[in-house]
């Protein structure tokens, strides 16, 4: 624990990757909202493990995303892709809901996410950026302001640059928040949450829920 954050240091990737998981099979989920990114691919993989699968009740959850890149569901960038060849390659959920990054209308689709969004989601994964981003809310963009939609088309920093995003109404409905933070990369933005600056990722508050951030030494560095 570091100051008002439950911050959450562990020695290696490996060992951070480990607690996640165990969090996540601790919490038994029966809505489990997926982020991007290489860490959270490493988690997936554990998850689907033969050894492991068995710790989750996989056909009683409910799969959604938190953000999304708007490129087709096999190219490499999409979110739904990586999901697919980690987890989905070892257990079936009951239902997987993906942003259909394909669609022609993003203000449509967007809409169509929202309306999916349950009143309460159990756990929500988000990694995070050098930036402070998280999920596709970056820095200076407006859709941090947003306040009544779940779901919205938004602008990254980098390509793919076309994206939908979960808002932080969406994201403030979670039970449980677990924020993947790993590499020296991260540690800047790490070290200013910390201290309470304003970041993306420092506005995800749930109303009725906790945030644990899982990091490495590497992304701990600057922590006061």
């Amino acid at each position: 624990m570091t100051g008002a954050r439950d911050i959450r240091v562990h020695d290696t990737r490996d060992a951070a990757v480990d607690a996640v998981c165990e969090l996540i099979w601790e919490a038994a989920p029966r809505t489990l909202v997926l982020t991007g990114g290489s860490t959270a691919g490493d988690a997936y993989r554990l998850l689907a493990e033969p050894g492991n699968r068995d710790r989750l009740d996989w056909g009683s959850v409910e799969l959604l995303f938190g953000d999304e890149r708007r490129v087709p569901p096999d190219s490499r960038e999409s979110n739904y892709r990586l999901a697919a060849e980690t987890l989905l390659a070892g257990v079936r959920p009951g239902r997987v809901e993906r942003m259909l990054g394909e669609a022609a209308d993003p203000e449509a689709e967007a809409a169509r996410y929202a309306g999916l969004i349950p009143e309460q989601l159990d756990v929500t994964l988000l990694g995070m950026g050098d930036d402070g981003h998280c999920a596709s809310l970056f820095p200076g963009e407006p859709v941090l302001d947003e306040r009544e939609r779940l779901c919205v088309p938004s602008n990254g920093h980098y390509a793919p640059y076309e994206r939908y995003t979960l808002t932080y109404p969406a994201l403030d409905r979670s039970k449980l928040v677990l924020f993947f933070v790993l590499g020296a990369r991260k540690a800047e933005a790490l070290g200013a949450i910390a201290r309470g600056e304003d970041r993306p990722s420092a506005r995800v508050q749930p109303t009725d829920g906790h945030v644990i951030w899982i990091v490495d030494r590497a992304a701990a560095s600057e922590l006061p």
